[in-house]
């Protein structure tokens, strides 16, 4: 007879799965399906123990911090950086100050990685960059630093 796994043991070892497909294969890659192959479950018992595939990947945070605590690190690092940076833009009234700088944090380190990691294709990188760029700005810059279209 084959057992089962107890529901905490077995949101551990799907967290764990997206983890390592989300770093063999990227977020892209990350769907239930996949998952699902990797633990021998069908797409549909992943649900039995997460309500969203997105709750997968909120509870593999735990298991990263615990298998990359040197990129952990950085990137708690890299974030302490942009939050000071926005509250010294702030104070000097270049950035908004109605959203509070670690609520713009995200935006900012979101806005960077896919200016890292998007490719151009059929030659528009250069668009997707200044379209990036554009939202960046819209979002940060301080209406009276805000330059009329």
């Amino acid at each position: 007879m084959i057992r089962r796994a107890d529901t905490d043991q077995r949101q551990l070892e799907l967290a764990d799965v997206a983890l390592q497909i989300i770093a063999t294969r990227g977020i892209t890659a990350l769907t239930t399906r996949a998952v699902a192959e990797l633990v021998g479950l069908t797409s549909g018992a992943i649900f039995k123990h997460f309500a969203l595939l997105e709750a997968v990947v909120v509870a593999s945070k735990p298991s990263s911090t615990r298998r990359f605590p040197a990129t952990t690190r950085r990137a708690h690092k890299t974030r302490a950086f942009i939050v000071s940076t926005l509250k010294a833009g702030q104070d000097a009234g270049e950035v908004r100050v109605d959203l509070s700088a670690e609520a713009l944090a995200p935006i900012v380190m979101g806005t960077i990685q896919m200016l890292a990691l998007s490719r151009p294709r059929n030659g528009d990188g250069g668009a997707t960059r200044e379209a990036l760029l554009n939202l960046l700005s819209t979002q940060l810059v301080s209406t009276k630093h805000r330059k009329a279209p």
